[in-house]
């Protein structure tokens, strides 16, 4: 067991250092829109790479967050319906939601690997302002979707721990 929890402790940091990447990414985007205001206000012009770059830092924080915010109990839920169940049945909830969640992940880090690499191949690249490889751009989805993936599993692990003392 003292391999599993220092595997499972590296994962945290992990996913920790994901997570401080994601609002590093958020305090920049909101810096480039400030600059991008202020450019527009001053010069009568706004440069033009500041959207593109904020799109896909908005890809790039949906999936480094991702685990972090499973492992923080973080998701949406419905607060009206989940607030009426017990602590028991909301445990089984989340239990039965884990087992759901992972061939959707599956498949998403899946598609998102093979698409990644097949655009990788091809050397296909974003033609707008600054002709980025599509590959770079992608390459979170699948990254993001293995890690959540991973913390889905301990969640089902840890659940089954829970039930079987």
């Amino acid at each position: 067991m003292g391999l599993l929890r220092k595997a499972g402790s590296i994962f945290d940091r992990f996913i920790d250092v994901q997570a401080f990447a994601a609002a590093a990414m958020l305090l920049f985007m909101m810096l480039l829109t400030c600059y991008e205001v202020i450019a527009r206000y001053i010069f009568q012009t706004a440069p033009a790479w500041v959207l593109e770059v904020c799109e896909y830092m908005l890809l790039y924080v949906t999936f480094l967050g991702l685990a972090w915010l499973l492992r923080r109990d973080g998701h949406v839920k419905v607060d009206v319906v989940w607030g009426r169940f017990g602590s028991k049945s909301q445990r089984v909830m989340n239990f039965i939601t884990c087992i759901m969640a992972v061939p959707a992940t599956l498949i998403i880090t899946w598609y998102g690997a093979a698409s990644s690499w097949d655009h990788f191949q091809r050397g296909i690249q974003v033609i707008q302002t600054l002709h980025t490889p599509k590959w770079i751009l992608m390459l979170v989805i699948p990254v993001g979707s293995l890690m959540l993936l991973i913390q889905l599993l301990r969640q089902i692990v840890q659940h089954l721990q829970v039930r079987g003392k």
